[in-house]
């Protein structure tokens, strides 16, 4: 199953309300549109309707955004999948550069309960699971997509008008017409070029084209409106009418023309039944007939040199080209600055853990401060200068300081201890004056030596011996 690159499931979580990990969702590719002509027969003959390189990448962003992905545009059940990216590339058709949109979609297989067991979406379509859905994809039995879009900007090929417009395009799409180009004289036939648009839906379809005459539907959802906002009021509130469109002239200038394309076939629909009334005989009197010039004068607008022609045509495929180059450097510039934004919420993240871990640190390292200057206190006494020591703890490191206070915790314990072991090696006396003597002598010993201790240093133990020893004889001299 193809499931998404890290940079697609970056996307497709963009528009998920819930983060989706890659192993539920099955990811697809369709070419959905290019610049071809789409082949169509109207009143007075063949003529095509052509999907400009404007309309690709207005269509694009629609698709980008995401629209749903539907089953044979079937509006009245909820999309089992969604659109979340397109691009507008220049593909070679029989050697000629065609522009193409290719559109990305995705289709959650499964979603997952609170212990992480996999729970299966069932769709509308006949009781069938999304993973039905993909294994069809799959194994290539649904292979035909169909994209569902609006076209707000048709417009004539001769003169460049809205077709619908009557009062500025007099050209009937399949008939031809004799246009003056420079000196020369050449038969062009009217066709429709879809300027501008609006991506709507993509459908899997059975086939390449579906029967759609007049459909009635419920609303339809797309990017949080219904079908009815989108159409702008044009219609009920609480259904749609489609209406096919046999002649696009007919049809009002405010209406909105809807599209369905597969295979290269597309069927023309709009929301409203009114239709203009014109008189395509007597509008036939005004206008040129198929072995007719027209003037300089009457049709100024359709006379243009060929190098003017050529030129207008070139310049707008060069703008088409770098447009598409331009949005793609824009694409990529905004996946650099999200990907920039994730690092530096990473790095926010982590400076809120170090400074966390720093506040431990120092707190940990003030109680042994305290520490250290608590046990000099206790081993030295009234002579410790427990201030001046306080500001010279905070100088030292943490292994610094723990030497400090093991250094005090055996000068307190010490002295205490050898002042113990030196009254049981000292011959006791049964006359209780003598064992007082004796106990004051090694008091002052024990303070003798702690002074020596203090400025020479030494061994506290030897120190203690000395003293006593030299107290003693003193005391035997007398």
């Amino acid at each position: 199953m193809p499931m998404p690159t890290k940079e697609q499931l970056r996307k497709i979580n963009k528009l998920s309300h819930s983060a989706l990990d890659e192993d539920q969702v099955y990811v697809f590719r369709s070419l959905s549109a290019d610049t071809l002509p789409v082949q169509r027969f109207g009143w007075f003959g063949e003529y095509s309707i052509i999907m400009n390189g404007n309309m690709l990448n207005s269509l694009k962003k629609d698709y980008k955004a995401g629209v749903g992905l539907l089953a044979s545009h079937d509006n009245g059940r909820l999309p089992f999948g969604r659109t979340f990216d397109a691009e507008v590339t220049v593909d070679h058709v029989n050697g000629e550069p065609v522009e193409t949109m290719y559109v990305d979609h995705y289709i959650v297989t499964h979603v997952k309960d609170g212990e992480g067991n996999k729970v299966p979406l069932r769709t509308e379509i006949n009781g069938m699971t999304t993973q039905d859905i993909v294994n069809h994809i799959d194994v290539g039995h649904t292979f035909d997509t169909s994209i569902g879009f609006a076209m707000t900007e048709p417009k004539c090929s001769i003169c460049n008008h809205d077709i619908r417009d009557y009062e500025k395009c007099s050209h009937l799409p399949g008939r031809t017409y004799d246009v003056q180009v420079g000196e020369e004289v050449e038969q062009r036939r009217c066709d429709i070029v879809a300027n501008k648009g609006e991506g709507l839906e993509n459908s899997l379809v059975y086939a390449g084209a579906v029967n759609r005459a007049i459909i009635t539907h419920g609303q339809f959802a797309a990017e949080g409106q219904t079908f009815s906002e989108r159409l702008q009021g044009s219609v009920k509130e609480d259904e749609t009418t489609f209406y096919n469109v046999d002649d696009i002239k007919t049809v009002p200038l405010h209406s909105q023309i809807l599209c369905r394309m597969s295979k290269g076939n597309m069927e023309l629909f709009t929301t409203t039944s009114e239709r203009k009334d014109i008189n395509y005989l007597k509008g036939s009197e005004e206008m040129p007939t198929n072995n007719q010039s027209l003037s300089v004068a009457d049709e100024s607008k359709d006379v243009v040199s060929l190098a003017e022609y050529n030129k207008v045509v070139s310049e707008k495929e060069d703008l088409s080209v770098k447009l598409s180059e331009a949005e793609g450097k824009l694409t990529k510039f905004e996946d650099k600055v999200e990907a920039l934004e994730e690092k530096l919420s990473a790095t926010e993240q982590t400076n809120v853990e170090l400074t966390a871990k720093s506040e431990l640190a120092d707190k940990f390292t003030k109680d042994l401060i305290d520490s250290v200057v608590e046990a000099g206190v206790k081993a030295r006494g009234n002579a410790f200068n427990k201030d001046r020591y306080q500001k010279y703890a905070e100088t030292l490191s943490v292994d610094e300081l723990k030497e400090e206070l093991t250094a005090f915790q055996s000068e307190f314990p010490g002295s205490v201890e050898e002042a113990r072991v030196t009254s049981v090696e000292l011959q006791e006396n049964n006359d209780q004056t003598e064992i007082l003597s004796k106990t004051r002598m090694r008091e002052l010993a024990a303070k003798n030596a702690m002074e020596i201790y203090r400025t020479k240093g030494g061994n506290l133990e030897e120190l203690t011996r000395n003293e006593l020893a030299k107290l003693q004889t003193k005391s035997q001299s007398e």
